[in-house]
């Protein structure tokens, strides 16, 4: 599955360089995240073996619903206000 995931992203790449997404600057903010990046996996790994499997889901699906009423309201914000 990584090694499909990585492919996946690899095909993109193009797209993205020939619509001005790939900059010094993106990369820049891209490598100053990795070590953010790793901690959070290392967090999220932990808090796997640490919690039970249904308080886990628990959080996943409060955390899956507050971001969904997120984008809702910044789309309403968007078409109303923008």
């Amino acid at each position: 599955m990584s090694i499909l995931f990585a492919a996946s992203n690899l095909v993109k790449l193009p797209g993205f360089a020939s619509l001005g997404y790939i900059t010094a600057e993106n990369m820049l903010v891209g490598f100053a995240l990795v070590p953010i990046a790793v901690a959070a996996n290392y967090l999220g790994i932990w808090s796997v073996r640490k919690v039970s499997t249904e308080t886990f889901f628990k959080i996943a699906y409060v955390l899956m619903f507050v971001i969904a009423v997120e984008l809702m309201r910044s789309s309403i914000v968007e078409l109303w206000w923008g």
